[in-house]
């Protein structure tokens, strides 16, 4: 009689959980581990098995279970992470099962039955969590009885009718300045000027023999002059390399990003300070109904919010808080000499009384709400927020004088694929914009 041969590993998850499911045993069977999830009938040249229990029982390694609130609640996941104790305790093997916890879910809120059994976390991060559990597999020298996992997972992606020989395009979250003006203003003032003052006026400060000195595209309102005492000394033209000591492009560069985020404080956007880095964000009420209205990529109307409430339980607690819209602008030039902005949409997490959360508790629940934000979602919020900016424009505008103006391009960066994907065969979810 041939003895059993337990070299596979079986993830047990709930249905709502999937999305996670699919990326590990990808990254598993990439590493040569024979990975059984039902997402996968055949992986490795083996089909899932029909019998569960038995497969369970006699061929399993190692029990992955998906742990979170879902999955403590479904009654599959249960009966088999029940199965998997049951054959822990009666073959003295403590680590046969390996819970991951995917959403921080407490060991009070969990089944007594792995309440006490150590977790490898994934909410904070997937691939930490990736890492922790390679780590112990290794360590207890789990089988990988398949080669080339990589190019099985790789196969898998290209021979999927989904691609289509058709072109598609690929954008990138980069847009061009159009004009950019052509000298800096240099300007002398008795005092420092404040960084507050950066919502009213972009403005570079330095200084030369103990002189304090202000660059700017543009000149101050009367009554920041007045303020500070500032008097315009000269023009510096942008051809030369270095002014007063600095390279030119990083003086440029630092005043268009200022510039872009002068455009969104008149925009009505605010801006807090966390851990010495200015976050900006939409701020509720400035927009009827807090939603932007825009074109989509692929030229619908649409709209999206800037502002909404969610809960979340914690500790078995139910907790209300806040996400905010929050764009991010990196300035950076190009070799041929042109200046390009590149644009990031984020979240800004509070509580109910805007007061932000802990990176920890912000992480987690910026996962929570993204979790099913794919690539058209993201791509049609950043062509929200530079519709709000540019009023729905081809454009954003700053600057009131032809002369000083900086105007940045709304359109994204396109380039060309050599293929396309027909979206409606993917076996994914639709969700819309909102």
């Amino acid at each position: 009689m041939l003895a059993e041969v337990r070299d596979h590993i079986f993830i047990s998850y709930a249905s709502e959980d999937s999305e996670f499911a699919i990326w590990l045993t990808q990254k598993l069977t990439c590493e040569g581990y024979a990975v059984w999830c039902d997402k996968f009938k055949e992986l490795g040249g083996e089909s899932y098995p029909k019998d569960i229990d038995q497969a369970i029982r006699s061929k399993t390694f190692r029990f992955l279970a998906v742990m979170s609130r879902t999955s403590n609640a479904k009654q599959n996941p249960t009966k088999e992470r029940t199965l998997a104790i049951t054959l822990a305790r009666s073959r003295n093997e403590d680590d046969f099962v390996i819970p991951l916890n995917i959403d921080g879910i407490s060991p009070s809120e969990i089944n007594w039955m792995v309440s006490d059994i150590n977790f490898i976390s994934f909410y904070k991060s997937w691939a930490l969590g990736l890492s922790q559990l390679l780590k112990k597999l290794n360590s207890i020298n789990a089988p990988r009885p398949i080669s080339g996992g990589k190019e099985i997972i790789a196969k898998g992606y290209l021979n999927t009718d989904f691609l289509t020989s058709t072109p598609e395009n690929v954008y990138i979250n980069s847009i061009p300045f159009i004009k950019i003006p052509q000298a800096l203003k240099v300007f002398k003032t008795e005092i420092s000027i404040d960084k507050e003052e950066e919502t009213h006026w972009a403005f570079y400060k330095t200084s030369r023999n103990k002189e304090k000195l202000v660059l700017s595209f543009t000149s101050p309102s009367d009554k920041l002059s007045r303020d500070y005492y500032i008097h315009f000394v000269k023009d510096e033209n942008l051809e030369s390399e270095y002014i007063y000591g600095i390279p030119t492009k990083n003086i440029i560069s630092n005043l268009l990003l200022k510039s872009i985020q002068l455009a969104c404080y008149n925009s009505g956007l605010k801006d807090i300070i966390i851990n010495d880095r200015t976050i900006i964000y939409f701020s509720k009420g400035i927009i009827l109904g807090d939603k932007i209205k825009f074109i989509t990529y692929d030229g619908k109307t649409s709209r999206v919010n800037i502002y909404g409430e969610r809960s979340r339980r914690v500790n078995g607690e139910l907790t209300k808080y806040r996400f905010y819209l929050s764009p991010k602008f990196k300035i950076y030039k190009e070799s041929d000499g042109g200046y390009y902005a590149s644009l990031r949409v984020g979240l800004h997490i509070t509580d109910l009384n805007d007061l932000p959360l802990t990176p920890k508790q912000s992480n987690a629940r910026r996962k929570n709400i993204c979790k099913n934000w794919w690539n058209y979602h993201w791509l049609n919020r950043h062509l929200a927020v530079l519709s709000f900016l540019s009023q729905g424009a081809e454009n954003i505008v700053i600057g009131d004088f032809p002369d000083s103006q900086v105007i940045l391009s709304t359109k994204f960066i396109e380039k060309i694929a050599p293929y396309g994907i027909d979206e409606n065969k993917l076996d994914n979810k639709k969700h819309g914009v909102d």
